[in-house]
């Protein structure tokens, strides 16, 4: 009779092992496959079945978001990859999600549609990240007797999120949205900087822009080259206030050719004419670097040269200048290269642990300019600048163009 019992109790307990392990294989599974089988390998995902995905509502097109005013649209109708049909099958709480072909009859299923993570991929690494993303570029700097001397120019790039991106794009897709914001992380270039100036509190970069002037005439883009050589290499000391007209002018007929300027609303032929484009291009530096700006106007006519609108800086010797502050404590330093059509200001010193974020545009009502080829006028920028006790800090920059 003991021995009867004694079978039954191990028959029992052998039968509850298999149970236990088998859910277990199941959990182990179901974590392997969720984190080295998430793209789809052997077209094959698994989820709880307590936690049912919603049905794919696939809108025609979908719009990547760069800013405000770049997006890029794909036609969801020419990307049939994306998507694939599954069949979901539950298993001991699984849902279990296979090819369309399988057939497993003695199992319930339903019909699935879900995203491609292969194909989305690709189209994210060869054809998107080829269109938003830049590269770094290193600087170093170093200063003799002569001066001081510039081998590149410090640039930020920028890479793609892909993984927060495909997390963004499965969303879109599944409830049906039409646009997505593009996220993004920086890639910090090298900066070198030689033993004199960190000595004199040039430690880091404080911040790079870039500025693009396609189709401008040959005149103006010389006159942004001999504007960008001779503003650069500038220190300027701890509690300075920088004017970009005391740095540039005057002009001289050596170096400058006579091109269009805005006087009175009207352009008209002047030496130096295409300047602004430099004097624009520090304004975001020092607008980038959350220093405080004392003194900036914009143009009174809105020029295609100056995108995104509203964060241009006009100069014109009298009247108006560019000026900002260097309240970092020491001294920041100055670079400005022109090549090709593009002209890249980047500012150097010490970091004092304040930050700068820059929103906008948006219209003077507030709502976001979504169309910058539309005419309009009036634009508003905000500046949220963080300091350094930690304070947060919302600055407007407005422009009004009489056209």
């Amino acid at each position: 009779m003991f021995l009867h019992y004694l079978n039954h109790f191990r028959r029992k307990w052998l039968g509850f092992a298999v149970i236990f392990l088998f859910l277990l294989a199941c959990e182990a599974s179901y974590f392997f496959i969720q984190n080295h089988l998430a793209d789809g390998l052997l077209g094959m995902q698994i989820a709880r079945a307590e936690e049912p995905a919603a049905d794919v509502a696939v809108p025609t097109e979908l719009s990547f978001v760069d800013t405000a005013y770049r997006r890029f649209t794909v036609d969801l109708t020419e990307r049939a990859d994306w998507l694939l049909s599954q069949k979901v099958y539950l298993v001991a709480g699984y849902a279990i999600h296979l090819p369309a072909e399988t057939a497993f009859s003695f199992l319930p299923s339903s019909e699935q549609t879900v995203l491609n993570r292969r194909a989305v991929r690709r189209f994210i690494e060869s054809e998107l990240a080829s269109l938003v993303e830049t590269a770094a570029q290193d600087v170093s700097i170093s200063l003799d007797d002569a001066g001081i001397h510039f081998d590149g120019i410090a640039v930020t790039g920028r890479s793609i999120d892909t993984v927060l991106l495909m997390q963004r794009i499965e969303q879109a897709i599944t409830t049906g949205a039409h646009e997505l914001d593009i996220p993004y992380y920086d890639v910090s270039p090298r900066v070198r900087i030689g033993t004199a100036l960190q000595q004199q509190g040039i430690q880091d970069m404080l911040a790079s822009i870039v500025m693009d002037y396609s189709g401008s005439a040959d005149g103006r883009t010389h006159n942004i080259h001999a504007a960008a050589a001779k503003v650069s290499a500038q220190l300027i000391q701890p509690d300075e206030e920088y004017s970009f007209n005391e740095a540039l002018f005057p002009l001289s007929q050596r170096f400058f050719v006579d091109q269009p300027v805005i006087v009175g609303g009207q352009f008209v032929p002047e030496l130096g004419g295409g300047v602004c484009q430099v004097s624009s291009a520090v304004f975001r530096a020092a607008l980038a670097a959350g220093l405080p700006i004392t003194e900036q106007s914009s143009h009174s006519v809105k020029v295609v040269y100056y995108q995104p609108p509203g964060l241009d800086a006009a100069v014109y010797p009298g009247q108006k200048d560019l000026k900002f502050k260097n309240d970092t404590g020491a001294p920041v330093l100055l670079q400005a290269v022109a090549e090709g059509e593009t002209v890249r200001v980047a500012l150097y010193g010490t970091r004092d642990g304040r930050t700068a974020h820059m929103q906008g545009p948006f219209y003077p009502d507030g709502s976001p300019v979504t169309d910058v080829s539309k005419y309009d006028l009036r634009y508003l920028w905000q500046r949220e600048l963080t300091n350094t006790a930690g304070e947060t800090i919302t600055e407007n920059y407005a422009a009004r163009y009489n056209r």
